[in-house]
C-alpha cells in the first residue's frame, strides 16, 4: 500500500501542513511507501509535489487533509476510489460574519461538503473525539497533531528577547491566530480587570498572525482601555520558545479549537494553564489545567491571582501535566497508527 497525502495548499507556518509532514515521516518509519501533494505549494518543496504530477496507481491509499472548504475538494469527489480522511475541523462560519467575508464562506461550504467527502471515506481521522463528533460514519479514529517534544526542549533560547520580557511583570501568555473566536479581545478584558484593580504589572503577550479587520478591532480597544498587552505577531520557532520560556500562565479563552496545540506546547513548557472550556480544549488539556465555563473576565482575573499565589495548585497541575503529555506522546501515536494503517490495508485488499 502506498499511502499519499492531498491537500488543498502547503503553507509555511499552518499547523495542518505541519501535520502532513510529520504523518509522512510515521509513514515511512512503519515501512509504508509515502508521497505528498498539494493544490498550492508554499513550503516544503522538497518533498511536497504539485497535485498536476499526482498519478494514481492500484496500490494507492488516498488521504485527503480536510480543513476549510475550497473547490479542490470536487477534484478528490472524482477520485475513482475510497479516500481516507484527515478531518482538520473546520471554524463554524458564524465567528466570521461581518468580520472576514471571505473566510466567512470558505467555512461555510466546508461545513456542506463534509457529508459529501464522508460518504467516499473507509476511514476518518481526526485530530480529538470532538472532531470526529462531527463525522457522521462508523470507521473513525483519533490521531492527534503529532508534536517533537525533543525539538521544543533542545531549542535555545532569545537571550535578547528573554531579557526584554523578563522584567518581573506577570506575563501572561495566549498563542494563536488573531481572528474573533481565538478570544483575545476577552482576554484583553481579563487582564485590563487584573490591570486596574489588582496588581498593574502585568502584560499580555498575544503571539500569532495578525489580519484583517478583527487586528485593528482590537488595537482601538487597547488605545481606549490603555491594558499593558503586547500584539508580537507570528515568530519563528526560535522566538516561540523562547516566549513560552518566558509565560508564567498560559491563558487560553478559545472558543472553538479541534486541538490547540499551544496547550500542549504549554504543558512542553511546564506552564500553569487556565482555560476556556470549549470544543476540544477539556479533552486535550485534561487535568493538567483549571478550566472554566463562564467568561467573567473579573472572576478569571482573580483565578489568576489565585493560582499563582498557591504552591500546593502549582506543584499538583505540574504533575498532572506530565501524566497529560504522555496521551500525546510520539511511542503511542505510532502504535495506534499502525493499528488504523494494517485495517485500510486490508480493506483495499
Amino acid at each position: 500500500m502506498k499511502l499519499v497525502q492531498v491537500a488543498h495548499a502547503i503553507s509555511p507556518c499552518d499547523a495542518a501542513s505541519n501535520q502532513i509532514i510529520a504523518m509522512d515521516k510515521l509513514f515511512k518509519k512503519l515501512g509504508y511507501k509515502s508521497e505528498i501533494y498539494a493544490g498550492k505549494v508554499h513550503a516544503f518543496n522538497d518533498i511536497v509535489q504539485p497535485f498536476s504530477n499526482f498519478v494514481n496507481t492500484p496500490d494507492t491509499q488516498l488521504i485527503y487533509h480536510y480543513s476549510t472548504g475550497t473547490s479542490f475538494t470536487n477534484k478528490i469527489m472524482k477520485y475513482p476510489g475510497n479516500i481516507a480522511l484527515y478531518y482538520h475541523n473546520i471554524t463554524p462560519a458564524k465567528y466570521y460574519f461581518g468580520n472576514a467575508w471571505g473566510s466567512f464562506l470558505h467555512c461555510l461550504k466546508g461545513r456542506l461538503d463534509l457529508d459529501r467527502l464522508l460518504e467516499k471515506t473507509n476511514l476518518v481521522w481526526g485530530a480529538s473525539n470532538y472532531s470526529l463528533q462531527e463525522c457522521n460514519t462508523s470507521q473513525k479514529s483519533v490521531l492527534p497533531i503529532i508534536l517533537d517534544y525533543d525539538k521544543y526542549l533542545n531549542e535555545s533560547i532569545n537571550h535578547e528577547l528573554f531579557e526584554q520580557y523578563n522584567d518581573g511583570y506577570l506575563n501572561i501568555l495566549f498563542v494563536g491566530r488573531v481572528v474573533p473566536h481565538k478570544g483575545q479581545l476577552d482576554l484583553i478584558k481579563t487582564i485590563d480587570y487584573y490591570q486596574k484593580n489588582i496588581n498593574s504589572k502585568i502584560r499580555l503577550l498575544l503571539v500569532g498572525s495578525q489580519k484583517g479587520s478583527y487586528i485593528k478591532k482590537l488595537r482601538e480597544v487597547l488605545t481606549s482601555l490603555g491594558t499593558n498587552v503586547e500584539l508580537v505577531g507570528q515568530v519563528n520557532f526560535h522566538d516561540l520558545c523562547t516566549f513560552y520560556r518566558l509565560a508564567d500562565v498560559f491563558l487560553c479563552m478559545s472558543e472553538h479549537e479541534g486541538f490547540c496545540v499551544p496547550l500542549v506546547e504549554a504543558m512542553l513548557f511546564n506552564k500553569p494553564i487556565l482555560a476556556y472550556s470549549a470544543s476540544a480544549v477539556p479533552e486535550t488539556v485534561g487535568d493538567a489545567g483549571v478550566l472554566f465555563t463562564n467568561k467573567n473576565h473579573q472572576m478569571i482575573a482573580e483565578q489568576i491571582y489565585e493560582f499563582i499565589k498557591s504552591d500546593r495548585l502549582i506543584s499538583k497541575q505540574a504533575k498532572n501535566r506530565q501524566d497529560n503529555l504522555r496521551r500525546f506522546h510520539l511511542d503511542n501515536i505510532i502504535k495506534n497508527l499502525d493499528k488504523d494503517l494494517k485495517l485500510l490495508a486490508s480493506a483495499g485488499q
